[in-house]
């Protein structure tokens, strides 16, 4: 894997891809919405076949509201332009804490310049019961 330099923003996938991922009343979700405005890109990983992008949070964040140490969520797939298969996401958050998102594609090597075609949820409707 090969690390890009520090980037404080989110990129274009990133933004579209977090924003579908945490829509709903969940109060978990409304937290990671916070927690997502507030983040900063400490590390972007490209493992040829997908990404990772690690996050930091400011000091005093508020934590998700969860009897789990760790959360792994990922109903959120998607159809990116010349990518046959389309792509998949997980969303890791540790100790209530935004961690790391990671995107990859189901089939061959993550493109250069991802365009994303649609979103959907996968499964749908949502199985929310991953984030109590």
């Amino acid at each position: 894997m090969t690390a890009s330099t520090r980037s404080s923003g989110l990129n274009k996938i990133e933004r579209l891809v977090l924003d579908k991922l945490l829509v709903g009343e969940h109060p978990a979700l409304a937290t990671l919405r916070h927690q997502v405005a507030r983040c900063l890109v400490s590390k972007r990983e490209f493992s040829g076949k997908g990404f990772f992008t690690e996050f930091q949070l400011p000091a005093g964040e508020t934590a998700v509201p969860t009897s789990r140490s760790r959360i792994r969520f990922g109903d959120v797939v998607a159809e990116l332009h010349g990518v046959e298969g389309g792509a998949g996401f997980v969303l890791f958050v540790d100790d209530g804490y935004l961690v790391t998102l990671e995107g990859y594609v189901f089939v061959g090597a993550w493109p250069d310049e991802p365009e994303v075609e649609s979103l959907r949820y996968d499964p749908n409707p949502r199985d929310l019961s991953g984030l109590e």
